[in-house]
């Protein structure tokens, strides 16, 4: 319905300008009086805005159609129609391209920044009404997104492509409902990313927004939004104001900007800088002063903020715009134009008096050489070329080049891109068959030497300026280049911008201003997020142990590395000290020291043993047993240096293996000590057997040692073939240390330590039958006092090894080893070295006496034995050599 509404609308259009001569819109527009012409071979129309103001001056309908009048001359509008007129003219003149005899035409029409008007400036060129029968193969437009789409819709039912320079509504990239529309600037979803780019390169992450209701603001907003989330930043309000503001609206829009007092940033797309102009006028008038405006390209670079009365308003203003590439060529050929020299009547006349606020005829528009006001005509546009100097004409230029590289590829028919691989007919070209070279249609640009091609919604790359309002001297607001933006930058950085160009404060400072809902969570701590509020607005949490944040506003924080931990900000992981025993440790020195003292005392005793073997209480001590538990509680005083040496494999094996094979030795001594102790003192038994028990170990109790000590050997490698004790490294049980441990299983425990158990539990139940011994002979007492304090600490370690960690296990296990040593060595050598070596002599004879007087009591027991057994008879002598 909408086309068939349309294609009947412009063909009553059509009718009605047919009828007429001239371009003049009578009873139409009445400002509108001809249509800049240039003949050609080949016609490219152009919509401009040459008037930026329509309204209706009469609806009455009495007299005629209703009448609609453009008025107050468009600057941009001009400019774009000299763009065209210039490109058209360099590329008839073969400066960069030669179109082998084929010359462009032109055929411009206002568009009065109106929908109708446009709408019907598309029926003029289309349809012959400016004096051209010819259609254009191709248009130009220059009008802005609301008024474009009717215009658009129109010559689509031609398939006549229509090249936007100005429309920036991202509707537009829907092919679709465009299917015929190019455009050579980017649309607004490119811009309202590079605005948001702007935003989180000075860190702000709270702001608002104001959007004119339409489809660009809305569309812009909503994008933006979109966007934003992306990179954490947050819109606290947004304020949708009509096309044209009233008074009530500029109340309620800064009444909202006083209420978000804590919004420093505002993003705005609003379709006119009029408007804007209205909402900084009421911010003057209340003395709101503090905020930071972020434009699009509709007002960033507009004149009318030039003034003075604007300064006190901004704190600062920063914005894009489409990218501003100087052609000088132009620029000098912009700044000649006169109204001697110009085809565009009386529009260029309009802008001429405009500019100058002059009247080039002093009696009207009657071109009488008497009425001609020289001084108005002496004017030179180089007076104002401050005041057009942002003005953009690459798009334009760039629009025309792609018409005309377009018809140089037909002419060329080097790719023929129709059915069969046909070109068009030079003389006959048709707009679809223009629309299907101008999609494919790439060359390197004059201006900035980059490739030029469309893409596959007939749009090129975002390519922004960003502008700085810069406060002057004079207290007026001087528009700044300070960076730019580029879609296609391959390395990701889109957006440069030169930050020390930047003042902020109405120029008096360095320091960007902040604009956050919550302070910036700080490193060490991370943001947790409130579900009632916006993602902006958080608390900031400290970072769990070994998690650590480095920057500011972490969602979450870091895991450190299993051999790190957390320093106490949380802000970096150190590695981890290893947890061993150094040999500078005060408990290594102190057991070092102790194991010194062990081994010296034990040395000394096998000496004392040596040099006193002739002693009868060495003699009765068994000689070669002693000797034995001596070398036995030496290797226990050495052993310690296994559990400070740092950990290996071998070494974790031989800290297992030692203590327990050395164990299963000492106990073997003991038992067969106390087993010999307890036949000798057995008055209960038969003599024979008993002479019998004492050949027999006397004769093998080095063998039965061995045994003893081998069967444990055979035991701790089973149980190390079977499971392996190796090295660990526990980053578990320390938050700031490495434990590094010997890892062995229970059934390594059990493998190593039950015949251990076996043996403590028979020794120290014959040390209890033992006990009735005479009281002159006290070692199966001592015997049996130290196999009550290894059964408990045998039990002690059990639940030690298993679950202790870290550098208390060997520490204990060293103490348990150097107590039982120490134990055996006081228990058991100590007393008898008193004797031999400090005691007096009469004491050592009358303490040999006490023991071989018991033990001849013991041998009157056992006389009536005598005779059977052929034994002789028990002397003291008897004693010591059987022991």
């Amino acid at each position: 319905m909408r086309f068939i509404y349309v294609y009947f609308l412009l063909k009553e259009i059509s009718l009605f300008r047919s009828s007429e001569a001239d371009c003049s819109y009578q009873n139409v527009t009445k400002s509108v009086d001809n249509c800049p012409i240039l003949p050609g071979d080949i016609y490219i129309g152009g919509l401009v805005n040459i008037h930026r103001v329509s309204k209706v001056t009469d609806d009455s309908l009495t007299e005629g159609p209703i009448q609609e009048e453009c008025s107050n001359p468009f600057d941009h509008g001009m400019f774009t129609s000299l763009s065209i007129i210039y490109a058209i003219e360099e590329i008839n003149a073969g400066k960069f391209l030669d179109l082998t005899n084929v010359t462009l035409g032109y055929m411009l029409t206002d568009g009065c920044r109106s929908r109708s008007v446009a709408l019907r400036g598309a029926a003029d060129i289309s349809s012959g009404a400016c004096g051209i029968e010819e259609a254009p193969v191709a248009v130009i437009a220059d009008t802005f997104s609301a008024s474009i789409g009717p215009v658009a819709n129109y010559f689509q039912l031609t398939n006549t492509p229509v090249i936007a320079v100005w429309a920036t509504s991202v509707e537009f990239t829907d092919k679709n409902l465009y299917p015929t529309f190019f455009r050579t600037v980017p649309n607004d979803d490119n811009q309202a990313e590079a605005l948001v780019h702007i935003v989180k390169s000075f860190g702000w992450t709270w702001v608002g927004a104001l959007a004119t209701d339409e489809n660009y603001g809305r569309l812009g907003i909503e994008h933006f939004k979109e966007v934003a989330k992306l990179y954490g930043i947050c819109i606290s309000f947004e304020m949708y104001l009509p096309t044209v503001i009233d008074s009530k609206g500029i109340n309620d829009t800064v009444d909202l900007l006083m209420t978000h007092s804590d919004v420093k940033v505002i993003i705005t797309f609003i379709n006119s800088g009029y408007e804007v102009a209205k909402i900084f006028e009421e911010c003057d008038r209340r003395k709101i002063n503090t905020r930071v405006w972020i434009g699009t390209d509709v007002w960033i670079i507009s004149r009318i903020f030039a003034s003075n009365k604007y300064y006190k308003v901004i704190d600062a203003a920063i914005g894009t715009s489409i990218e501003e590439v100087r052609n000088d060529d132009f620029w000098n050929y912009f700044l000649s134009r006169t109204p001697n020299n110009t085809n565009l009547d009386s529009w260029f006349n309009k802008f001429w008096e405009k500019t100058f606020s002059c009247n080039l005829f002093e009696n009207g528009p009657d071109k009488n050489k008497s009425s001609i006001n020289q001084e108005c005509w002496s004017h030179s546009l180089n007076e104002k070329a401050d005041e057009f100097k942002t003005y953009i004409d690459f798009t334009t230029y760039n629009a025309v080049y792609a018409i005309a590289y377009a018809i140089y590829n037909i002419i060329n028919c080097t790719d023929g891109l129709l059915k069969d691989g046909l070109c068009p007919d030079v003389n006959d070209i048709q707009p679809w068959q223009l629309m299907q070279y101008l999609r494919n249609v790439e060359f390197q640009d004059h201006i900035k030497n980059r490739q030029f091609m469309f893409d596959e919604n007939y749009e090129v790359p975002a390519r922004y300026t960003v502008y700085w309002w810069k406060r002057t001297t004079k207290n007026t607001v001087n528009i700044q280049i300070v960076g730019e933006y580029d879609s296609s930058a391959t390395s990701g950085d889109y957006l440069q911008i030169n930050e020390s160009a930047i003042l902020w404060d109405s120029g008096r400072s360095e320091k960007v201003p902040k604009s956050f809902c919550s302070q910036p969570c700080q490193p060490g701590t991370r943001k947790r997020l409130n579900n009632d509020k916006p993602t902006c607005c958080f608390d900031c949490v400290p970072c769990a142990n070994n998690r650590i944040s480095t920057i500011e506003d972490q969602n979450e924080c870091t895991q450190c590395p299993e051999d790190h931990y957390s320093n106490d900000n949380n802000t970096e992981c150190l590695m981890k000290e290893t947890a061993v025993l150094a040999w500078t440790d005060t408990v290594v020195i102190a057991f070092l020291a102790w194991s010194g003292v062990g081994c010296a005392l034990t040395f000394a005793t096998i000496l004392i043993f040596y040099f006193k073997k002739e002693c009868e209480i060495v003699k009765s001590s068994s000689r070669d047993l002693s000797l034995m538990l001596q070398m036995g509680i030496l290797t226990g005083f050495i052993s310690p240096i296994l559990f400070i040496t740092p950990p290996t494999d071998i070494i974790c094996q031989l800290r297992i293996a030692v203590p327990s094979i050395l164990a299963s030795f000492i106990l073997a001594v003991f038992l067969i000590k106390i087993y010999m102790v307890i036949k000798i003192f057995n008055r209960g038994k038969k003599a024979k057997s008993m002479a019998n028990s004492k050949i027999r170990l006397k004769k093998f109790r080095f063998l039965l040692v061995s045994l003893i000590t081998g069967l444990q050997v055979s035991l701790v490698v089973a149980a190390f073939i079977t499971f392996p004790v190796e090295i660990h490294l526990d980053n578990v049980s320390s938050m700031t240390e490495t434990i590094i441990e010997c890892k062995a299983t229970i059934r390594t425990y059990i493998y190593n330590e039950s015949f251990n158990l076996i043996l403590i539990i028979v020794c120290f139940v014959l040390a209890f039958r033992a006990r009735k011994t005479p009281h002159n002979y006290h070692e199966a007492r001592f015997i049996s006092v130290v196999m009550t304090f290894w059964i408990i600490i045998f039990l002690v370690s059990i639940p030690i090894h298993l679950f202790t960690v870290g550098e208390l296990e060997p520490i204990i296990t060293v103490m348990f080893i150097l107590i039982l040593n120490t134990l055996i060595l006081i228990m058991l050598f100590l007393p008898k070295c008193y004797f031999l070596f400090v005691a007096s002599k009469n004491d050592h004879t009358n303490t040999s006496q006490r023991i071989s007087k018991s033990f001849t009591d013991s041998c009157a027991t056992l006389s009536s034995a005598k005779r059977e057994s052929g034994i002789q008879d028990c002397s003291p002598h008897d004693f010591n050599t059987n022991l």
